[in-house]
């Protein structure tokens, strides 16, 4: 059986996109590319791939950078009746055979809200139910980072069942230091990243009452009138 839906957020990197997507070895249904940025060389990339894959491939170019939560809210929009959405970030590299023991566990769990690999958000799987149940990704967060720690203090609160993909071996970015290359790869854009990574644990401390892990609220803000699956902010974020 197939994939129903592989999403791929990218910013930058088009070498590592091209990478993640000749990993893949497994059939899918659709190939979902957002790209956020403004990087020739990923533009080129999709336009080779849209030649390859036909009408597997959608490409979503908004002109800006939605950010990690949003590029994943948009996938997940796009393909609405999709079984499930496997999520993973562009400098993934899958390991033979990784993305059949994906896909068998997925569709074995798929009460389930969220199944995650060897590399937590830099590639999961939500379902039908994670979707209804724990709602979109709070687009607060932005433009990447707490949005993960959001997501799975929601599963905790609706005290909903989730679990690791056993026995996946993908590789995260590239030696010598590995783990998300995106912001490693453009100096401007690690020294802003700083910035909005401190901004996403302020807003996080004040969305739940304190850090991941010393969250004190139930529902957002500490506000009665909302529930935990209330991802999106009551009111613009200035960033």
């Amino acid at each position: 059986m197939t994939i129903p839906v592989i999403g791929i957020p990218c910013l930058n990197r088009a070498d590592l996109l091209l990478r993640c997507i000749r990993s893949i070895d497994h059939a899918f249904d659709k190939l979902i590319i957002v790209n956020n940025g403004n990087d020739p060389g990923v533009k080129a990339v999709c336009e080779q791939l849209g030649d390859e894959y036909l009408t597997k491939l959608v490409i979503y170019a908004p002109g800006r950078n939605l950010g990690v939560a949003a590029s994943w809210n948009w996938i997940i929009d796009s393909q609405p009746t999709a079984l499930y959405w496997l999520l993973v970030g562009n400098d993934i590299k899958f390991t033979p055979g990784d993305l059949r023991k994906m896909n068998r566990f997925i569709r074995a769990h798929l009460d389930y809200v969220t199944m995650p690999a060897n590399q937590g958000h830099s590639l999961f799987a939500v379902t039908q139910r994670g979707r209804d149940t724990i709602g979109a990704f709070d687009e607060g967060f932005w433009p990447a980072y707490l949005e993960d720690s959001d997501h799975m203090y929601r599963v905790k609160l609706a005290n909903a069942k989730w679990a690791d993909v056993p026995d996946v071996h993908a590789i995260h970015g590239e030696a010598p230091t590995y783990g998300s290359h995106t912001i490693y790869a453009d100096a401007e854009l690690f020294r802003r990243n700083q910035e909005t990574h401190r901004a996403n644990f302020e807003y996080y401390k004040t969305k739940w009452g304190g850090a991941p892990g010393e969250e004190t609220f139930i529902v957002p803000y500490n506000d009665p009138a909302l529930s935990a699956s209330d991802s999106r902010l009551p009111m613009p974020r200035m960033l």
